[in-house]
């Protein structure tokens, strides 16, 4: 009867490397990314240094795990694309606050009027919609067109507030 070899492989990483990985993992489980990727990339060199490729490439997709999890840093999105994310998730009165804010700064903005109306028409409130539709299309009167083209409106477009914008 033939029996299986043991095997006598064993690993030619020191304890010392497969300790640092160990304690650099818990690091980025905890989301301690900061300290983690320190940790890593002395890790990555040394791993390289001792050619143990395996650990360096374990090394190097942790550090894309932690790169992956720094915010993103850039301009904070503008009142309007704020309000228009809102507006996509039907979050109507979050959309409103932000444009009530914008619209203090800068109360000659059509756009930002017209945002307002799609808000208020999707909280159902007919004087308030046909009012913010009316400023933005006070301000910059091709607004009437794009209202013609959105959806929100359609349950206000027969009422009598609305027929200056239908025509």
């Amino acid at each position: 009867m033939a029996t299986k070899s043991k095997s006598t492989a064993t690993s030619t990483l020191p304890k010392v490397l497969g300790d640092k990985l160990s304690k650099a993992i818990s690091l980025v489980e905890a989301k301690k990314h900061g300290e983690a990727e320190v940790m890593l990339q002395e890790l990555a060199k040394e791993a390289a240094e001792g050619r143990h490729l395996g650990l360096e490439r374990t090394a190097r997709t942790y550090l894309i795990v932690c790169a992956a999890a720094k915010p993103v840093k850039g301009p904070a999105p503008s009142p309007e694309m704020q309000a228009q994310l809102h507006l996509n998730r039907r979050e109507s009165k979050e959309a409103i606050e932000i444009l009530d804010k914008a619209l203090k700064a800068h109360s000659d903005w059509a756009q930002l009027h017209y945002l307002k109306a799609i808000a208020f028409a999707q909280l159902g409130d007919v004087a308030s919609t046909a009012a913010a539709l009316g400023k933005a299309v006070e301000l910059n009167n091709d607004t009437r067109f794009v209202y013609r083209l959105e959806s929100d409106f359609d349950a206000f477009r027969r009422e009598p507030a609305f027929v200056t914008f239908e025509t």
